[in-house]
């Protein structure tokens, strides 16, 4: 089917997803010769790295990222992305205090030493998340999609290029880091570039007015009131086994390593399809809402039978085969990992089914509610892992296995909810 015959949905998507797959595809080929220059401890460690990072990111911006596709007019969600830069200017500075000064005992004390020296990192990738993130929601709303497409492809080359390269060069976890940061500043750097051209072509101030950011951010105070407590919970649940797991069972960073590496590659699809169907969708679900109920009905449903179809075949073929696949590609060495994968899959395939859908949150104003959700799915997957390895003294496969199917569960749930908001949920009202 030629490109120009699709629809409008269908080519935002190919278009969007196009860099993500290439980014993803380039990450995908270099998994052997990483996972054979790095451990899985090694890997484990920068795993703790990273769910940090991801676990803040969540909160930078004070969840005012997310609003930027609402306001009507272009130049007021101008005023929300200054207003996202200038928080987590400020976050990222209160971070690097507390980290300078507290990181070593906190580190200590949860068994990953490694993470001392490289503190100071951390704020330093929270503040370009924190400038990513507005940017990216502002060229979305933009439907730049071929730079934010591009910009998915320099992270990539950067972040894997410097990591094999200080892999061969003999360095251990910190190989991983480099390149983690790299990428972080090559593709925020695109997107600041590009940004600042359409900024000065539309004549959009830069001047941090108080006043009036101050009037945004009232005007949308319900995503810092609900929605970013919403999402570090959500994302936090995710990322709870990198806090946990060293201080609970033996030879939890190995554990890590594998789980870090499964969770690594069964995202592709998540990130490679799913996020640029969300993205799309929830740029087309505003609009759609505006029109009717039934053009909202209409693209729910079109939207959640793609997404199961699009992921139904990978989702059996690696519950059928994870350990050879991983032994294969990875080496025999990672075995464990395609274990892991197998059992994390269901999982994987509801979170990718689900993303597109979770913007109707957004768009309904239902925060209040979806935070009663992540609060759950949080306790839940936090007392499955500490008293599994505190009191029944399960091992790490043990824990894994139980802390995926708890995902699976509340993720079918969340499904089940979002179909209501976009199919049957008459009204707009918080």
């Amino acid at each position: 089917m030629p490109f120009s015959s699709l629809s409008e949905f269908w080519r935002n998507v190919v278009t969007l997803a196009s860099g993500t797959l290439a980014a993803q595809l380039l990450v995908l080929a270099s998994a052997p010769a990483l996972a054979r220059l790095y451990t899985p401890a090694e890997f484990g460690v920068w795993g703790i790295y990273l769910a940090v990072v991801i676990t803040l990111t969540v909160v930078i911006n004070g969840g005012y990222e997310i609003a930027i596709m609402l306001p009507k007019r272009d130049k007021d969600a101008h005023q929300l992305v200054k207003l996202c830069i200038l928080i987590a200017t400020g976050a990222a500075v209160l971070v690097a205090l507390f980290i300078g000064i507290w990181g070593p005992w906190v580190f200590q004390k949860n068994e990953v030493p490694e993470l001392i020296d490289w503190r100071l990192l951390l704020p330093l990738s929270l503040w370009l998340e924190g400038i990513y993130q507005p940017l990216y929601q502002q060229l979305n709303r933009l439907k730049r999609y071929r730079t934010l497409s591009l910009s998915k492809w320099i992270k990539a080359i950067f972040q894997v290029g410097i990591s094999l390269w200080l892999g061969f060069a003999g360095y251990d976890w910190e190989g991983l880091l480099g390149g983690y940061v790299a990428g972080q500043i090559s593709g925020t750097g695109w997107l600041i570039w590009k940004y600042a051209m359409i900024a000065r072509k539309e004549k959009w101030s830069w001047k941090m007015q108080l006043t009036s950011l101050h009037r945004r951010s009232q005007q949308y105070r319900d995503f810092p009131t609900y929605g970013v407590l919403s999402a570090w919970l959500n994302t936090a649940s995710k990322q709870l086994p990198f806090f946990l797991l060293p201080g609970l069972v033996a030879q939890g960073k190995i554990a890590l390593g594998h789980f870090q590496q499964t969770q690594k590659l069964l995202s592709l699809p998540v990130s490679m399809v799913g996020m640029a169907m969300g993205s799309v969708f929830y740029e087309q679900a505003a609009k759609a809402l505006a029109e009717g109920e039934a053009q909202l009905a209409q693209l729910t449903r079109k939207t959640a039978r793609a997404s199961f179809l699009l992921g139904i075949g990978p989702t059996l073929l690696v519950m059928a085969f994870g350990q050879e696949l991983f032994a294969f590609v990875l080496g025999e060495e990672w075995r464990t990992a395609g274990y892991y994968a197998q059992w994390l899959m269901p999982w994987m395939f509801m979170s990718f089914i689900t993303l597109p859908l979770s913007y109707l949150v957004d768009i309904r104003r239902k925060l209040g509610v979806y935070l009663l959700f992540n609060l759950q799915f949080f306790i839940c997957q936090l007392l499955i892992l500490w008293l599994g390895g505190k009191f029944f003294y399960l091992e790490a496969d043990q824990l894994i296995i139980i802390y995926g199917l708890g995902g699976f569960l509340w993720v079918t749930a969340q499904f089940l909810y979002f179909l209501f908001l976009g199919l049957f949920f008459g009204g707009t009202k918080k």
